[in-house]
């Protein structure tokens, strides 16, 4: 057994040796620029003639783009063409551009071949025709940095002071005296010089010390600079009779006199680029090295180049832009190598990777699992290497390398176990069926494996033996989730599973595991977790769907709930999905996701994005598919194959986008019509100025499409807002104040340029809200309190008089009503006591004068007599009541003080008597009660005289007065009862012939009232006296009491 692994590993060297050598080994020369990159730039779309005749970025970040028939300049927000239809604004004085040059003051010239040379005005947003320029004839322009403009009209090179507008004549005579006939093409060398071929050989032109030399090709002449070196190098390649002009004057064959390529064409512009010399001709794009050996060549057919025809070359930054007759393209080189289809003959689909037990890495796809053999670095198919090893589905989810095996795991058929020495598979007792999806293979320290499945839970494998003693796999089945995630806890002997919405701690120490609630600190959403991911301090990242990265603290089985708090938030990182995450061996993480690779610095600081255009696969990455190896190397896999790159390779440093406004757009004029929108500082608003835009741009030239935006008014806009890849804010009604302007960007990288620019804006108010109106105001409202005042004054002084005079007049109105109602009061009370006194006189008078009628009768009329019935009048004045101007009488209370007088003068015969007073306690007019009150007194006065004998001695008397409403009459039907024990009125005494002077009194009485007297039911003993009074009161009204 030992002898057939060795025997099978020697195979398998020797194989993956044969293939490796079979491979088509020109193919390495290319690999060497793989990093190497032509993109097509949009640029070229805004284009109406697309042969590039020059490309410059100035120094505010503005494109300008020359063509053989326009010139167009690109703002970041449009491209604008000059024309010479143009009367104002974008006027060129021609089209046949030659050249463009920026000088160190910033002013862009270009030369025309038809109108020679123009100057580009700031203000009036145009060119303008020089003094000094030639008529026509100018082929090519470059300024040497300071007011010295070197250009080529016809064959000879000529110099001017843009200072003073002039020709520097030493130049045109040094020409001459050199015997010079024609200047095929000039440089500008790094030392601020000229490097100018002829033809017959190289002119060195140097300004400062106003001198012109021709240079000898010998390339080992100690004078020539590094830079002229390369130019004669380079020349030499494309031109035989430069390169027999070097040979003849080294005295030997030129090292490149053998180039390998015939002369194919001619050198039209040369740039040295990430130490690389990069040659444009027409026939393409050429790459040599330092020692000016050809590396490479870019044509149409093996890249994007829009051309094989190159025109010009200009190096920005980290970029190289290349024009050619079919438009913009330009050069990235990138530290990223893809490997797909195209490249190593993998599935695209690149989903899992692990590194065996002998370093070599294991790539899964969905269609295959393959192989790079170390030191080979080619793919191998797992087929090719085992071919007796079968797996029924080769949709690789996840790979696992422990010890000497490999352990795979597919998309339906479960878990296998692949041997890599003896190329058999392993036994476990996993039940694998068609329907058994594997999402995650981990191994753990303590020489167990976990398995994850979406269909059928949580497995752990135990390492043991089967009955034949060969290696076997015992299974235990843990929890019946769906698992997606499996993050062993590097500080701890525990692991963390997690499904699309839940974390489990498992605790290897214990066996235990217990569920922890994730809080994101969201309503109503619970986002889905792609990723676990240990940092380099013991803290947990938690990747998710669609809602970024959040972060969790240390985790332990103790903890019941984690809250996140979400990090990177104004980044991509807040909205991407993420994939997987990566530390490289500099404590930097690499995070994948829907929208690129993301790095973040050792120190949690975001630091930038990578896209396709970085040399990625693609933007888009698949779920859980990175790996690190031993050398420290990074791989992510995608849709579109799989990035391998060393991380200490990739800078994280990109610049920061430079914005600038473009265009400032008010409802009237500006000021200053002057002002030039990238040159303003501040801008002032009259009340007049209802709305105004803002216009700017990143002038990002690369991926401008991802460029995002937000602006904010300082002192007016509360927070940030973020317009997306929109370029213009517009504020309408803006209140008076002072205002800062605010904008910043992000770039396709994702970095911000926090800083970005400011314009403070400063909106004046309306004349009549000025500090001086509101001063004038103040003064006039003074005015008006102080007039106000004294008017109110006066009107207060008057007011207070008139109130006053209205109060002491209503006092004495009031003296005088109270007057007049006492007059009036005491002239009706008088009335009353005058009627009342009259009745009562009369009511004496008729006792008296019945009195002594009956006395000259014969009956007894003492004096004692006359004194009780003026005594019932003295008793009835106590029972009077005053009031509604009218006077009223008690009979009620009469009657108690009547009996209680009587009672008292009787004596012994008054003490037997018992009155019941059944009258109401009611009021009568005095009028009618005099008459009833007499009646009473005469009837109680006989009844104690004469009704009652000496032998009696239970004696009384009942008096009550019924009253019955009679509303129709408004009247009050009165019956007065008098009823005694005693032997009532002799029969044949009548009230109409009275006999005696008390039965007068009461019949005179009776007659006073117009009432009615006799006997209820014919007894003598009952009296009934009925009569009516007319109501004095409102019917339903309470009885004065």
């Amino acid at each position: 057994m030992k002898y057939r692994r060795y025997y099978i590993l020697l195979s398998l060297l020797i194989s993956t040796s044969a293939i490796a050598e079979s491979r088509d080994l020109s193919d390495n020369k290319s690999n060497k620029f793989e990093n190497l990159k032509i993109y097509k730039n949009g640029l070229s779309s805004e284009l109406a003639e697309k042969s590039i005749t020059f490309f410059h970025r100035d120094n505010t970040g503005r494109v300008w783009t020359g063509t053989q028939t326009g010139l167009y300049l690109y703002e970041g927000q449009q491209t604008s063409s000059f024309s010479p239809k143009n009367k104002n604004e974008y006027f060129a004085p021609a089209l046949d551009i030659t050249g463009m040059s920026e000088d160190s003051a910033g002013s862009i010239w270009i030369s025309t071949y038809s109108s020679g040379i123009s100057k580009y005005s700031e203000v009036r947003k145009r060119f303008e025709r020089v003094d000094f320029s030639p008529r026509r004839g100018v082929t090519s322009l470059v300024s040497m940095g300071n007011s010295l403009l070197v250009y080529k009209e016809d064959r000879f090179l000529k110099v001017v002071d843009t200072s003073i507008s002039e020709s520097l004549k030493w130049l045109d005579s040094a020409q001459t005296s050199l015997g010079i006939s024609k200047i095929d093409r000039f440089y500008k060398t790094s030392d601020n010089r000229i490097l100018a071929l002829t033809s017959d050989g190289f002119l060195r032109i140097d300004f400062l010390s106003k001198s012109i030399e021709r240079l000898s090709v010998d390339l080992d002449n100690k004078s020539l600079n590094d830079r002229e070196r390369i130019h004669i190098s380079v020349e030499s390649l494309f031109s035989s009779e430069i390169n027999s002009m070097i040979n003849e004057s080294s005295n030997r064959t030129h090292a490149n006199g053998d180039r390998g390529f015939s002369n194919i064409g001619s050198v039209t512009d040369i740039k040295i680029f990430r130490g690389l010399i990069f040659v444009g001709t027409d026939s393409g794009l050429f790459i040599f090295d330092e020692q000016i050996r050809h590396l490479y060549t870019f044509k149409r057919e093996n890249s994007s180049l829009s051309n094989d025809h190159v025109t010009r070359l200009f190096v920005d930054n980290e970029t190289l832009w290349i024009g050619t007759y079919e438009g913009l393209c330009f050069l990235l080189s990138s530290n990223f190598q893809t490997i797909n289809s195209v490249s190593a003959g993998i599935n695209d689909e690149v989903l899992i990777f692990t590194e065996d037990y002998f370093s070599n890495i294991w790539v899964g796809t969905y269609n295959g699992l393959y192989v790079i053999e170390k030191g080979a670095g080619h793919h191998v198919n797992l087929v090719e290497l085992y071919p007796e090893f079968s797996l029924p589905d080769f949709r690789i989810m996840s790979i696992e390398s422990v010890a000497e095996e490999l352990w795979i795991g597919t998309r339906s058929s479960g878990l296998h176990i692949l041997d890599l020495i003896t190329g058999t598979k392993i036994h476990h007792s996993v039940a694998n069926n068609d329907n058994f999806e594997i999402t995650k293979i981990q191994h753990l320290p303590n020489e167990t494996t976990l398995i994850g499945s979406y269909n059928n839970g949580l497995y752990r494998l135990d390492p043991g033996y089967d009955e034949s003693g060969g290696k076997s796999y015992g299974a235990t089945k843990l929890l019946d989730i769906k698992v997606t995630l499996i993050e062993p806890i590097k500080s701890k002997n525990s692991v963390l599973i997690g499904t699309e919405n839940k974390l489990f701690f498992y605790d290897l120490k214990t066996d235990t595991i217990s569920e922890i609630e994730v809080d994101f600190g969201l309503d109503d959403i619970t986002p889905i977790m792609t990723v676990i991911h240990e940092t380099s301090e013991g803290a947990f990242w938690i990747g998710t769907q669609s809602h970024g990265v959040y972060l969790a603290d240390m985790l332990s089985p103790s903890e019941s709930v984690i809250n996140l708090k979400p990090l990177f938030e104004d980044t991509l990182l807040s909205t991407s999905a993420i994939y997987s995450a990566e530390i490289d061996n500099n404590d930097r993480t690499w995070v994948s996701g829907s929208e690129g690779l993301f790095l973040i610095l050792a120190d949690g600081s975001f630091a930038r994005r990578f896209t396709k255009l970085d040399g990625l696969q693609g933007n888009k990455f698949n779920f859980g598919s990175s790996f690190k190896d031993s050398n420290g190397q990074l791989f992510f896999g995608g849709s579109r194959g799989y990035n391998r790159f060393n991380p200490d390779s990739i800078t994280a440093y990109i610049p920061r986008p430079a914005i600038g406004f473009t265009k400032v757009t008010l409802e009237k004029s500006i000021n200053n019509p002057k002002l030039i929108a990238k040159d303003l500082q501040s801008i002032i608003l009259s009340h007049k100025d209802h709305f105004i835009t803002f216009e700017f741009s990143a002038l990002e030239l690369i991926d401008p499409q991802s460029t995002r935006y937000r602006y904010k008014l300082i002192g007016f806009d509360p927070d940030w807002i973020d317009i997306g890849s929109r370029r213009t804010a517009t504020y309408t009604n803006l209140p008076a104040g002072d205002f800062e302007f605010r904008v910043q960007a992000v770039n396709a990288a994702g970095v911000w340029n926090r800083e970005g620019i400011t314009m403070d804006l400063k909106v004046k108010p309306a004349p009549w809200l000025t500090g001086w109106a509101f001063t004038l105001y103040g003064i006039l409202v003074v005015m008006l309190i102080i007039i106000w005042h004294r008017i109110y004054r006066a009107y207060a002084i008057k007011d207070e008089a008139l109130r006053h005079a209205k109060k002491m007049q209503d006092i004495a109105d009031r003296y005088a009503d109270d007057l007049q109602e006492q007059v009036e009061f005491q002239g009706k009370l008088t009335d009353s006591f005058h009627f009342y006194n009259k009745e009562l006189l009369a009511r004496a008078y008729e006792g008296i004068d019945a009195g002594l009628v009956f006395s000259l009768a014969g009956e007894d009329l003492s004096g004692k007599r006359l004194l009780r019935r003026l005594r019932v009048f003295d008793l009835l004045q106590d029972a009077l009541y005053y009031h509604g101007e009218q006077l009223y009488a008690n009979l009620r209370t009469f009657t108690d003080h009547l009996a209680a007088y009587l009672e008292g003068y009787y004596g012994e015969a008054g003490r037997k008597l018992t009155v019941i007073n059944d009258i109401p306690n009611d009021v009568m007019p005095a009028a009618h009660a005099v008459s009833c009150a007499i009646i009473i007194a005469e009837c109680l006065d006989n009844s104690l005289a004469h009704a009652f004998p000496a032998e009696k001695a239970a004696c009384f008397v009942r008096i009550g007065l019924t009253t019955t409403a009679e509303p129709i009459m408004k009247k009050d039907q009165v019956v007065l009862h008098y009823q005694d024990n005693g032997i009532g009125i002799p029969t044949g005494l009548a009230f109409d012939a009275p006999e005696s002077g008390g039965m007068t009194i009461i019949a005179s009485a009776v007659a006073s009232l117009n009432g009615e007297i006799g006997f209820e039911e014919n007894s003598r003993t009952n009296l009934l006296v009925t009569f009516q009074v007319p109501w004095t009161r409102e019917p339903g009204s309470s009885p004065i009491t």
